[in-house]
């Protein structure tokens, strides 16, 4: 195992966007595809001998091995969840939308410890949950039972869930919204002069992430799903489906991933200075 670290997640990003096929259940297919690959050659880089060290076996344990397989899990969820609703109504798939959320709240609610440690990106068990040689019994260790022992730690592939699971919830969340649409609001007074967002629109989407990161709106006791919806029927324009938009904010990184939010500060402080 060496130290340098070979990055595989960007040029997967990369080919996951080049997939262009329109079919959606075979475009998922061609991207877990991809997934796998990439996995394989994570596994080959990474596992096989021994870690340098213990914060390189952790880091990657809980940092870089889960990003992948979330990835994994996402589409193969996303799979199976278009495969089961394609021949559907729109009452069948909304109520199967529904039974999806709530199972996804239930394995929030019984993974509730492991959850807010990922959340909170806590540090103080990281020997216990990211070490594969690790000895130590407790009841703070998961059990999960559909993962192989020599895959990696149980720890490890919990978080690769909940990364999985909380993209999977957006979706889901979004397309309800897009199946069953809120309520039109009242048109403004004045219909001569329309407000509409004539800007890029990823950069809308890096407002609605902020927006609902933050909590701004509803004491953050809404989907993100709402924010996006809301602020395209206010600004008359169409976002689409966030989390492959913000696919697209993670790709521009190189030059800033928060684009648009870094042009506002700097116009706002060059107003603050007498600029």
């Amino acid at each position: 195992m060496k130290n340098s670290k070979i990055d595989l997640f960007e040029p997967l990003l990369q080919r996951i966007s080049q997939v262009k096929e329109v079919d959606s259940l075979k475009r998922n297919a061609m991207i877990i595809a991809e997934i796998r690959s990439t996995i394989k050659k994570l596994v080959d880089l990474y596992e096989g001998t021994s870690f340098d060290d213990e914060q390189l076996e952790i880091e990657y344990y809980k940092s870089i091995r889960p990003k992948f397989y979330a990835m994994l899990i996402f589409y193969s969820e996303l799979y199976n969840l278009e495969k089961a609703v394609q021949f559907l109504d729109s009452i069948g798939i909304k109520s199967y939308y529904a039974d999806e959320l709530k199972f996804i709240d239930v394995f929030f609610n019984r993974n509730q410890f492991c959850y807010q440690y990922y959340r909170l990106n806590a540090t103080e068990l990281d020997q216990l949950y990211f070490l594969m040689g690790s000895n130590i019994q407790s009841h703070l260790i998961p059990a999960v039972p559909e993962l192989v022992p020599e895959s990696g730690t149980s720890t490890s592939y919990l978080f690769s869930k909940f990364i999985a699971y909380e993209n999977l919830r957006i979706e889901l969340q979004t397309r309800a919204d897009i199946l069953v649409p809120q309520d039109k609001p009242e048109a403004p007074a004045n219909q001569d002069d329309p407000i509409t967002w004539t800007g890029d629109s990823i950069n809308l989407v890096e407002l609605a992430f902020g927006i609902y990161l933050t909590g701004q709106l509803n004491n953050g006791n809404i989907s993100l799903s709402r924010v996006v919806r809301w602020l395209e029927q206010q600004l008359n324009i169409r976002i689409g489906l966030p989390h492959r938009r913000f696919d697209e904010i993670i790709r521009r990184k190189r030059i800033s991933a928060t684009k648009f939010i870094d042009l506002m500060k700097e116009a706002l402080l060059k107003k603050m200075s007498g600029g």
